[in-house]
């Protein structure tokens, strides 16, 4: 056999074991121009193209606004699975977008990892703003939410309908195609803890309908350390990777607050701190987009206190 032939064989052999594993085709999809305010759905097909029983692990991704469901996270030889992806427009610039959304999964022993891409050019004509919310209920909460319709005929807000009994909403609709939605919240109607809610606001336009708007609602229990903002809200993107938000910690009865450690889930997300102003204590929370492992909702950066009290205090972060 000739050598360069030979060679060729050698390198396709190596490359089929490169290429076995989880196959996607194509990884890479373009939704072309999309109206922002919906949310749109591709579905990917995964195939197991390897020899070992491929199982699934995570599916971290760029953005919160990217929702996948997967319909089976074990895959044997040959076999498909589809993964359903959801991406919320709302709140997303003009222009030309991508997210990323990548498939770790186990092959036989070893960890591997698929990208998969989504790009679309948004064109807003309808926006909700805000696009996301966290909020913390201390009494009585009230939190203004517009809808804006640019075009001439403007879309009519019909109803809201939440996920979560807590929120209740009224509509008043203005001139102008804009429409405000007055929410409000009583902190005696929630649970401890941490609840993820959806608004959805039901239009007579089925090209907008439903417009969704992601909640984070917490109770504010009385404290001995209060956090200002109770949540840091940012917006990272290709052309602005670095964002940074400044949280003060002040004590509730004038002693000195000493902070012993912040930690964040995402290692995009680094944190700072010092003492002061007086006896409160300032961290700096810094977000970098090109080291974000995930943009699922809220994440978390964990307070350790030694004094007034050594208790954990948590502070979403809200990346758009």
């Amino acid at each position: 056999m000739p050598k360069y032939l030979l060679s060729l064989l050698l390198i396709g052999t190596c490359l089929g074991r490169i290429d076995a594993g989880l196959r996607c085709m194509p990884p890479s999809v373009d939704l072309g121009e999309i109206r922002g305010g919906p949310v749109r759905k591709h579905r990917f097909e995964l195939i197991n193209d390897g020899k070992e029983v491929i199982e699934i692990v995570e599916l971290p991704r760029s953005c919160g606004c990217l929702e996948p469901r997967l319909d089976r996270r074990s895959l044997q030889p040959g076999e498909k699975t589809v993964l359903l992806v959801e991406l919320r427009t709302s709140g997303q610039p003009n222009g030309l977008r991508s997210w990323n959304l990548r498939v770790r999964y186990r092959d036989g022993d070893t960890m591997r990892e698929t990208l998969l891409v989504l790009t679309a050019t948004i064109h807003n004509q309808v926006t909700v703003q805000p696009s996301i919310l966290a909020l913390e209920v201390r009494d009585t909460l009230k939190q203004e939410v517009v809808v804006t319709d640019l075009r001439a005929k403007p879309l009519k807000v019909l109803a809201i309908q939440a996920t979560d009994p807590a929120l209740r909403s009224t509509v008043q609709p203005q001139a102008g195609g804009v429409t405000k939605i007055l929410l409000e919240v009583k902190s005696t109607d929630l649970k401890p803890g941490r609840h993820d809610a959806m608004l959805n606001i039901i239009t007579d336009d089925p090209l907008y309908s439903p417009l969704q708007l992601p909640i984070a609602l917490s109770r504010a229990e009385t404290a001995a350390v209060t956090v200002t903002p109770p949540h840091v809200q940012t917006r990272v993107n290709s052309d602005v990777p670095l964002a940074s938000t400044l949280v003060r910690l002040r004590p509730a009865d004038g002693q000195r607050v000493v902070i012993a450690s912040v930690e964040a889930d995402d290692r995009g997300i680094t944190c700072t701190w010092a003492a002061g102003p007086g006896n409160g204590a300032t961290i700096k929370v810094q977000v970098d987009g090109r080291r974000l492992e995930s943009r699922t909702g809220a994440q978390i950066v964990r307070v350790r206190l030694s004094q007034p009290t050594n208790e954990v205090l948590t502070i979403p972060v809200l990346i758009n």
